[in-house]
């Protein structure tokens, strides 16, 4: 390891791939590949991440592209709320295979970065550890706006719905909105720079593959009026960049 990671070409190397970014909210790609932004990962329950190495080659990627310091976000408790919704596994046993998969995403983080030379930049972490206050505030402000079941109440079962349809699901009402609290969860991340609750290091722009009706609600949400019913002070000043990136090779 330790040989960057040229963003649109083929390295020499056969290990790894390279990465394109496709499409951007709220950030210019120019400023990602000049190293501008310190980068957030979230890695998720979906076959692009557990097949073959793609985690590995888009941590290592993001940590050629980061500015100072890069956070990897593995939920292994939110994983376990969509095993318990979608897949009807009792609550125990869906925890299980949520920090089962947190626990494999890590080992496999560590292992592709043992030798890299910024391997100390990065940091593993769940998803407790970024419930700042800001944090807080932002999700309690979108539990409330959902539960008055207007505009931004829709437009979350559609993300929702889009998620069932992608794993072959029914997409009742019931079942849309149990996943939809997943969806809830997670969307702060999406709204504003983010930092932990044992550091104030921001990371400001999320890279991710591929883009999807959620990006554009997040994007929405930080930027637009589009939903009265979310409260004024919830837009950021500046909004958290979402990278749409695409393997290539």
């Amino acid at each position: 390891m330790g040989v960057a990671v040229v963003v649109g070409t083929r390295r020499k190397e056969a290990a790894m791939s390279s990465f394109d970014i496709q499409e951007t909210l709220g950030v210019a790609s120019e400023e990602i590949l000049a190293k501008r932004h310190n980068l957030f990962v979230g890695a998720s329950d979906t076959p692009w991440f557990r097949d073959g190495r793609r985690l590995e080659e888009l941590v290592t990627w993001a940590v050629e592209h980061t500015r100072d310091s890069l956070l990897v976000c593995l939920p292994g408790r939110l994983y376990s709320s969509n095993v318990f919704h979608v897949d009807k596994e009792g609550r125990a046993s869906a925890l299980k295979r949520g920090y089962q998969l947190e626990d494999t995403y890590r080992a496999r983080i560590e292992s592709v970065l043992r030798d890299h030379p910024r391997r100390e930049t990065v940091r593993v972490i769940g998803y407790g550890d970024l419930h700042t206050r800001e944090f807080v505030m932002r999700k309690e402000a979108l539990y409330r706006a959902f539960s008055i079941r207007r505009g931004f109440y829709q437009r979350v079962i559609e993300v929702a719905k889009e998620y069932l349809v992608a794993r072959q699901r029914p997409t009742d009402d019931l079942r849309a909105e149990a996943i939809a609290v997943y969806q809830l969860q997670e969307l702060p991340i999406f709204i504003s720079p983010m930092s932990t609750i044992d550091s104030h290091t921001t990371h400001s722009a999320v890279i991710y593959p591929g883009f999807g009706k959620f990006d554009l609600l997040a994007h929405d949400l930080a930027t637009s009026d589009k939903f009265p019913e979310i409260p004024n002070w919830f837009k950021p000043e500046t909004p958290m960049g979402i990278a749409s990136v695409r393997l290539v090779g």
